[in-house]
């Protein structure tokens, strides 16, 4: 008799732990499965990130071409502010020596 309502609270047990062993399977999947899901995003924002810079990259030397040729725009129109002022000193002198 003992060994019979031992058996039985074996099965019991037995049963319990199966079900406890499936739900510990099934929890482990969609662990997995959540952190599979999460590695793809971490990858597809480094990516993104990856693209990003190269964008900010480009946008940075533009800007510094730009501003390279804004500055031999000034420089170029401070020379023939010069020379136009040269060029007016000298008409001055002439007509003032005439």
């Amino acid at each position: 008799m003992e060994l019979s309502d031992l058996n039985v609270k074996q099965s019991e047990m037995l049963s319990q732990q199966q079900i406890l062993l499936q739900e510990s399977e099934e929890k482990l999947s969609r662990a997995e499965q959540e952190s599979e899901k999460l590695q793809n995003q971490i990858y597809n924002l480094r990516k993104e990130m990856i693209e990003q810079e190269n964008s900010l990259e480009t946008a940075r030397a533009s800007l510094e071409q730009f501003e390279k040729e804004e500055q031999a725009k000034l420089n170029r129109a401070k020379q023939e502010k010069t020379a136009a002022w040269i060029i007016a000193g000298l008409l001055l002198c002439l007509c003032v020596g005439k």
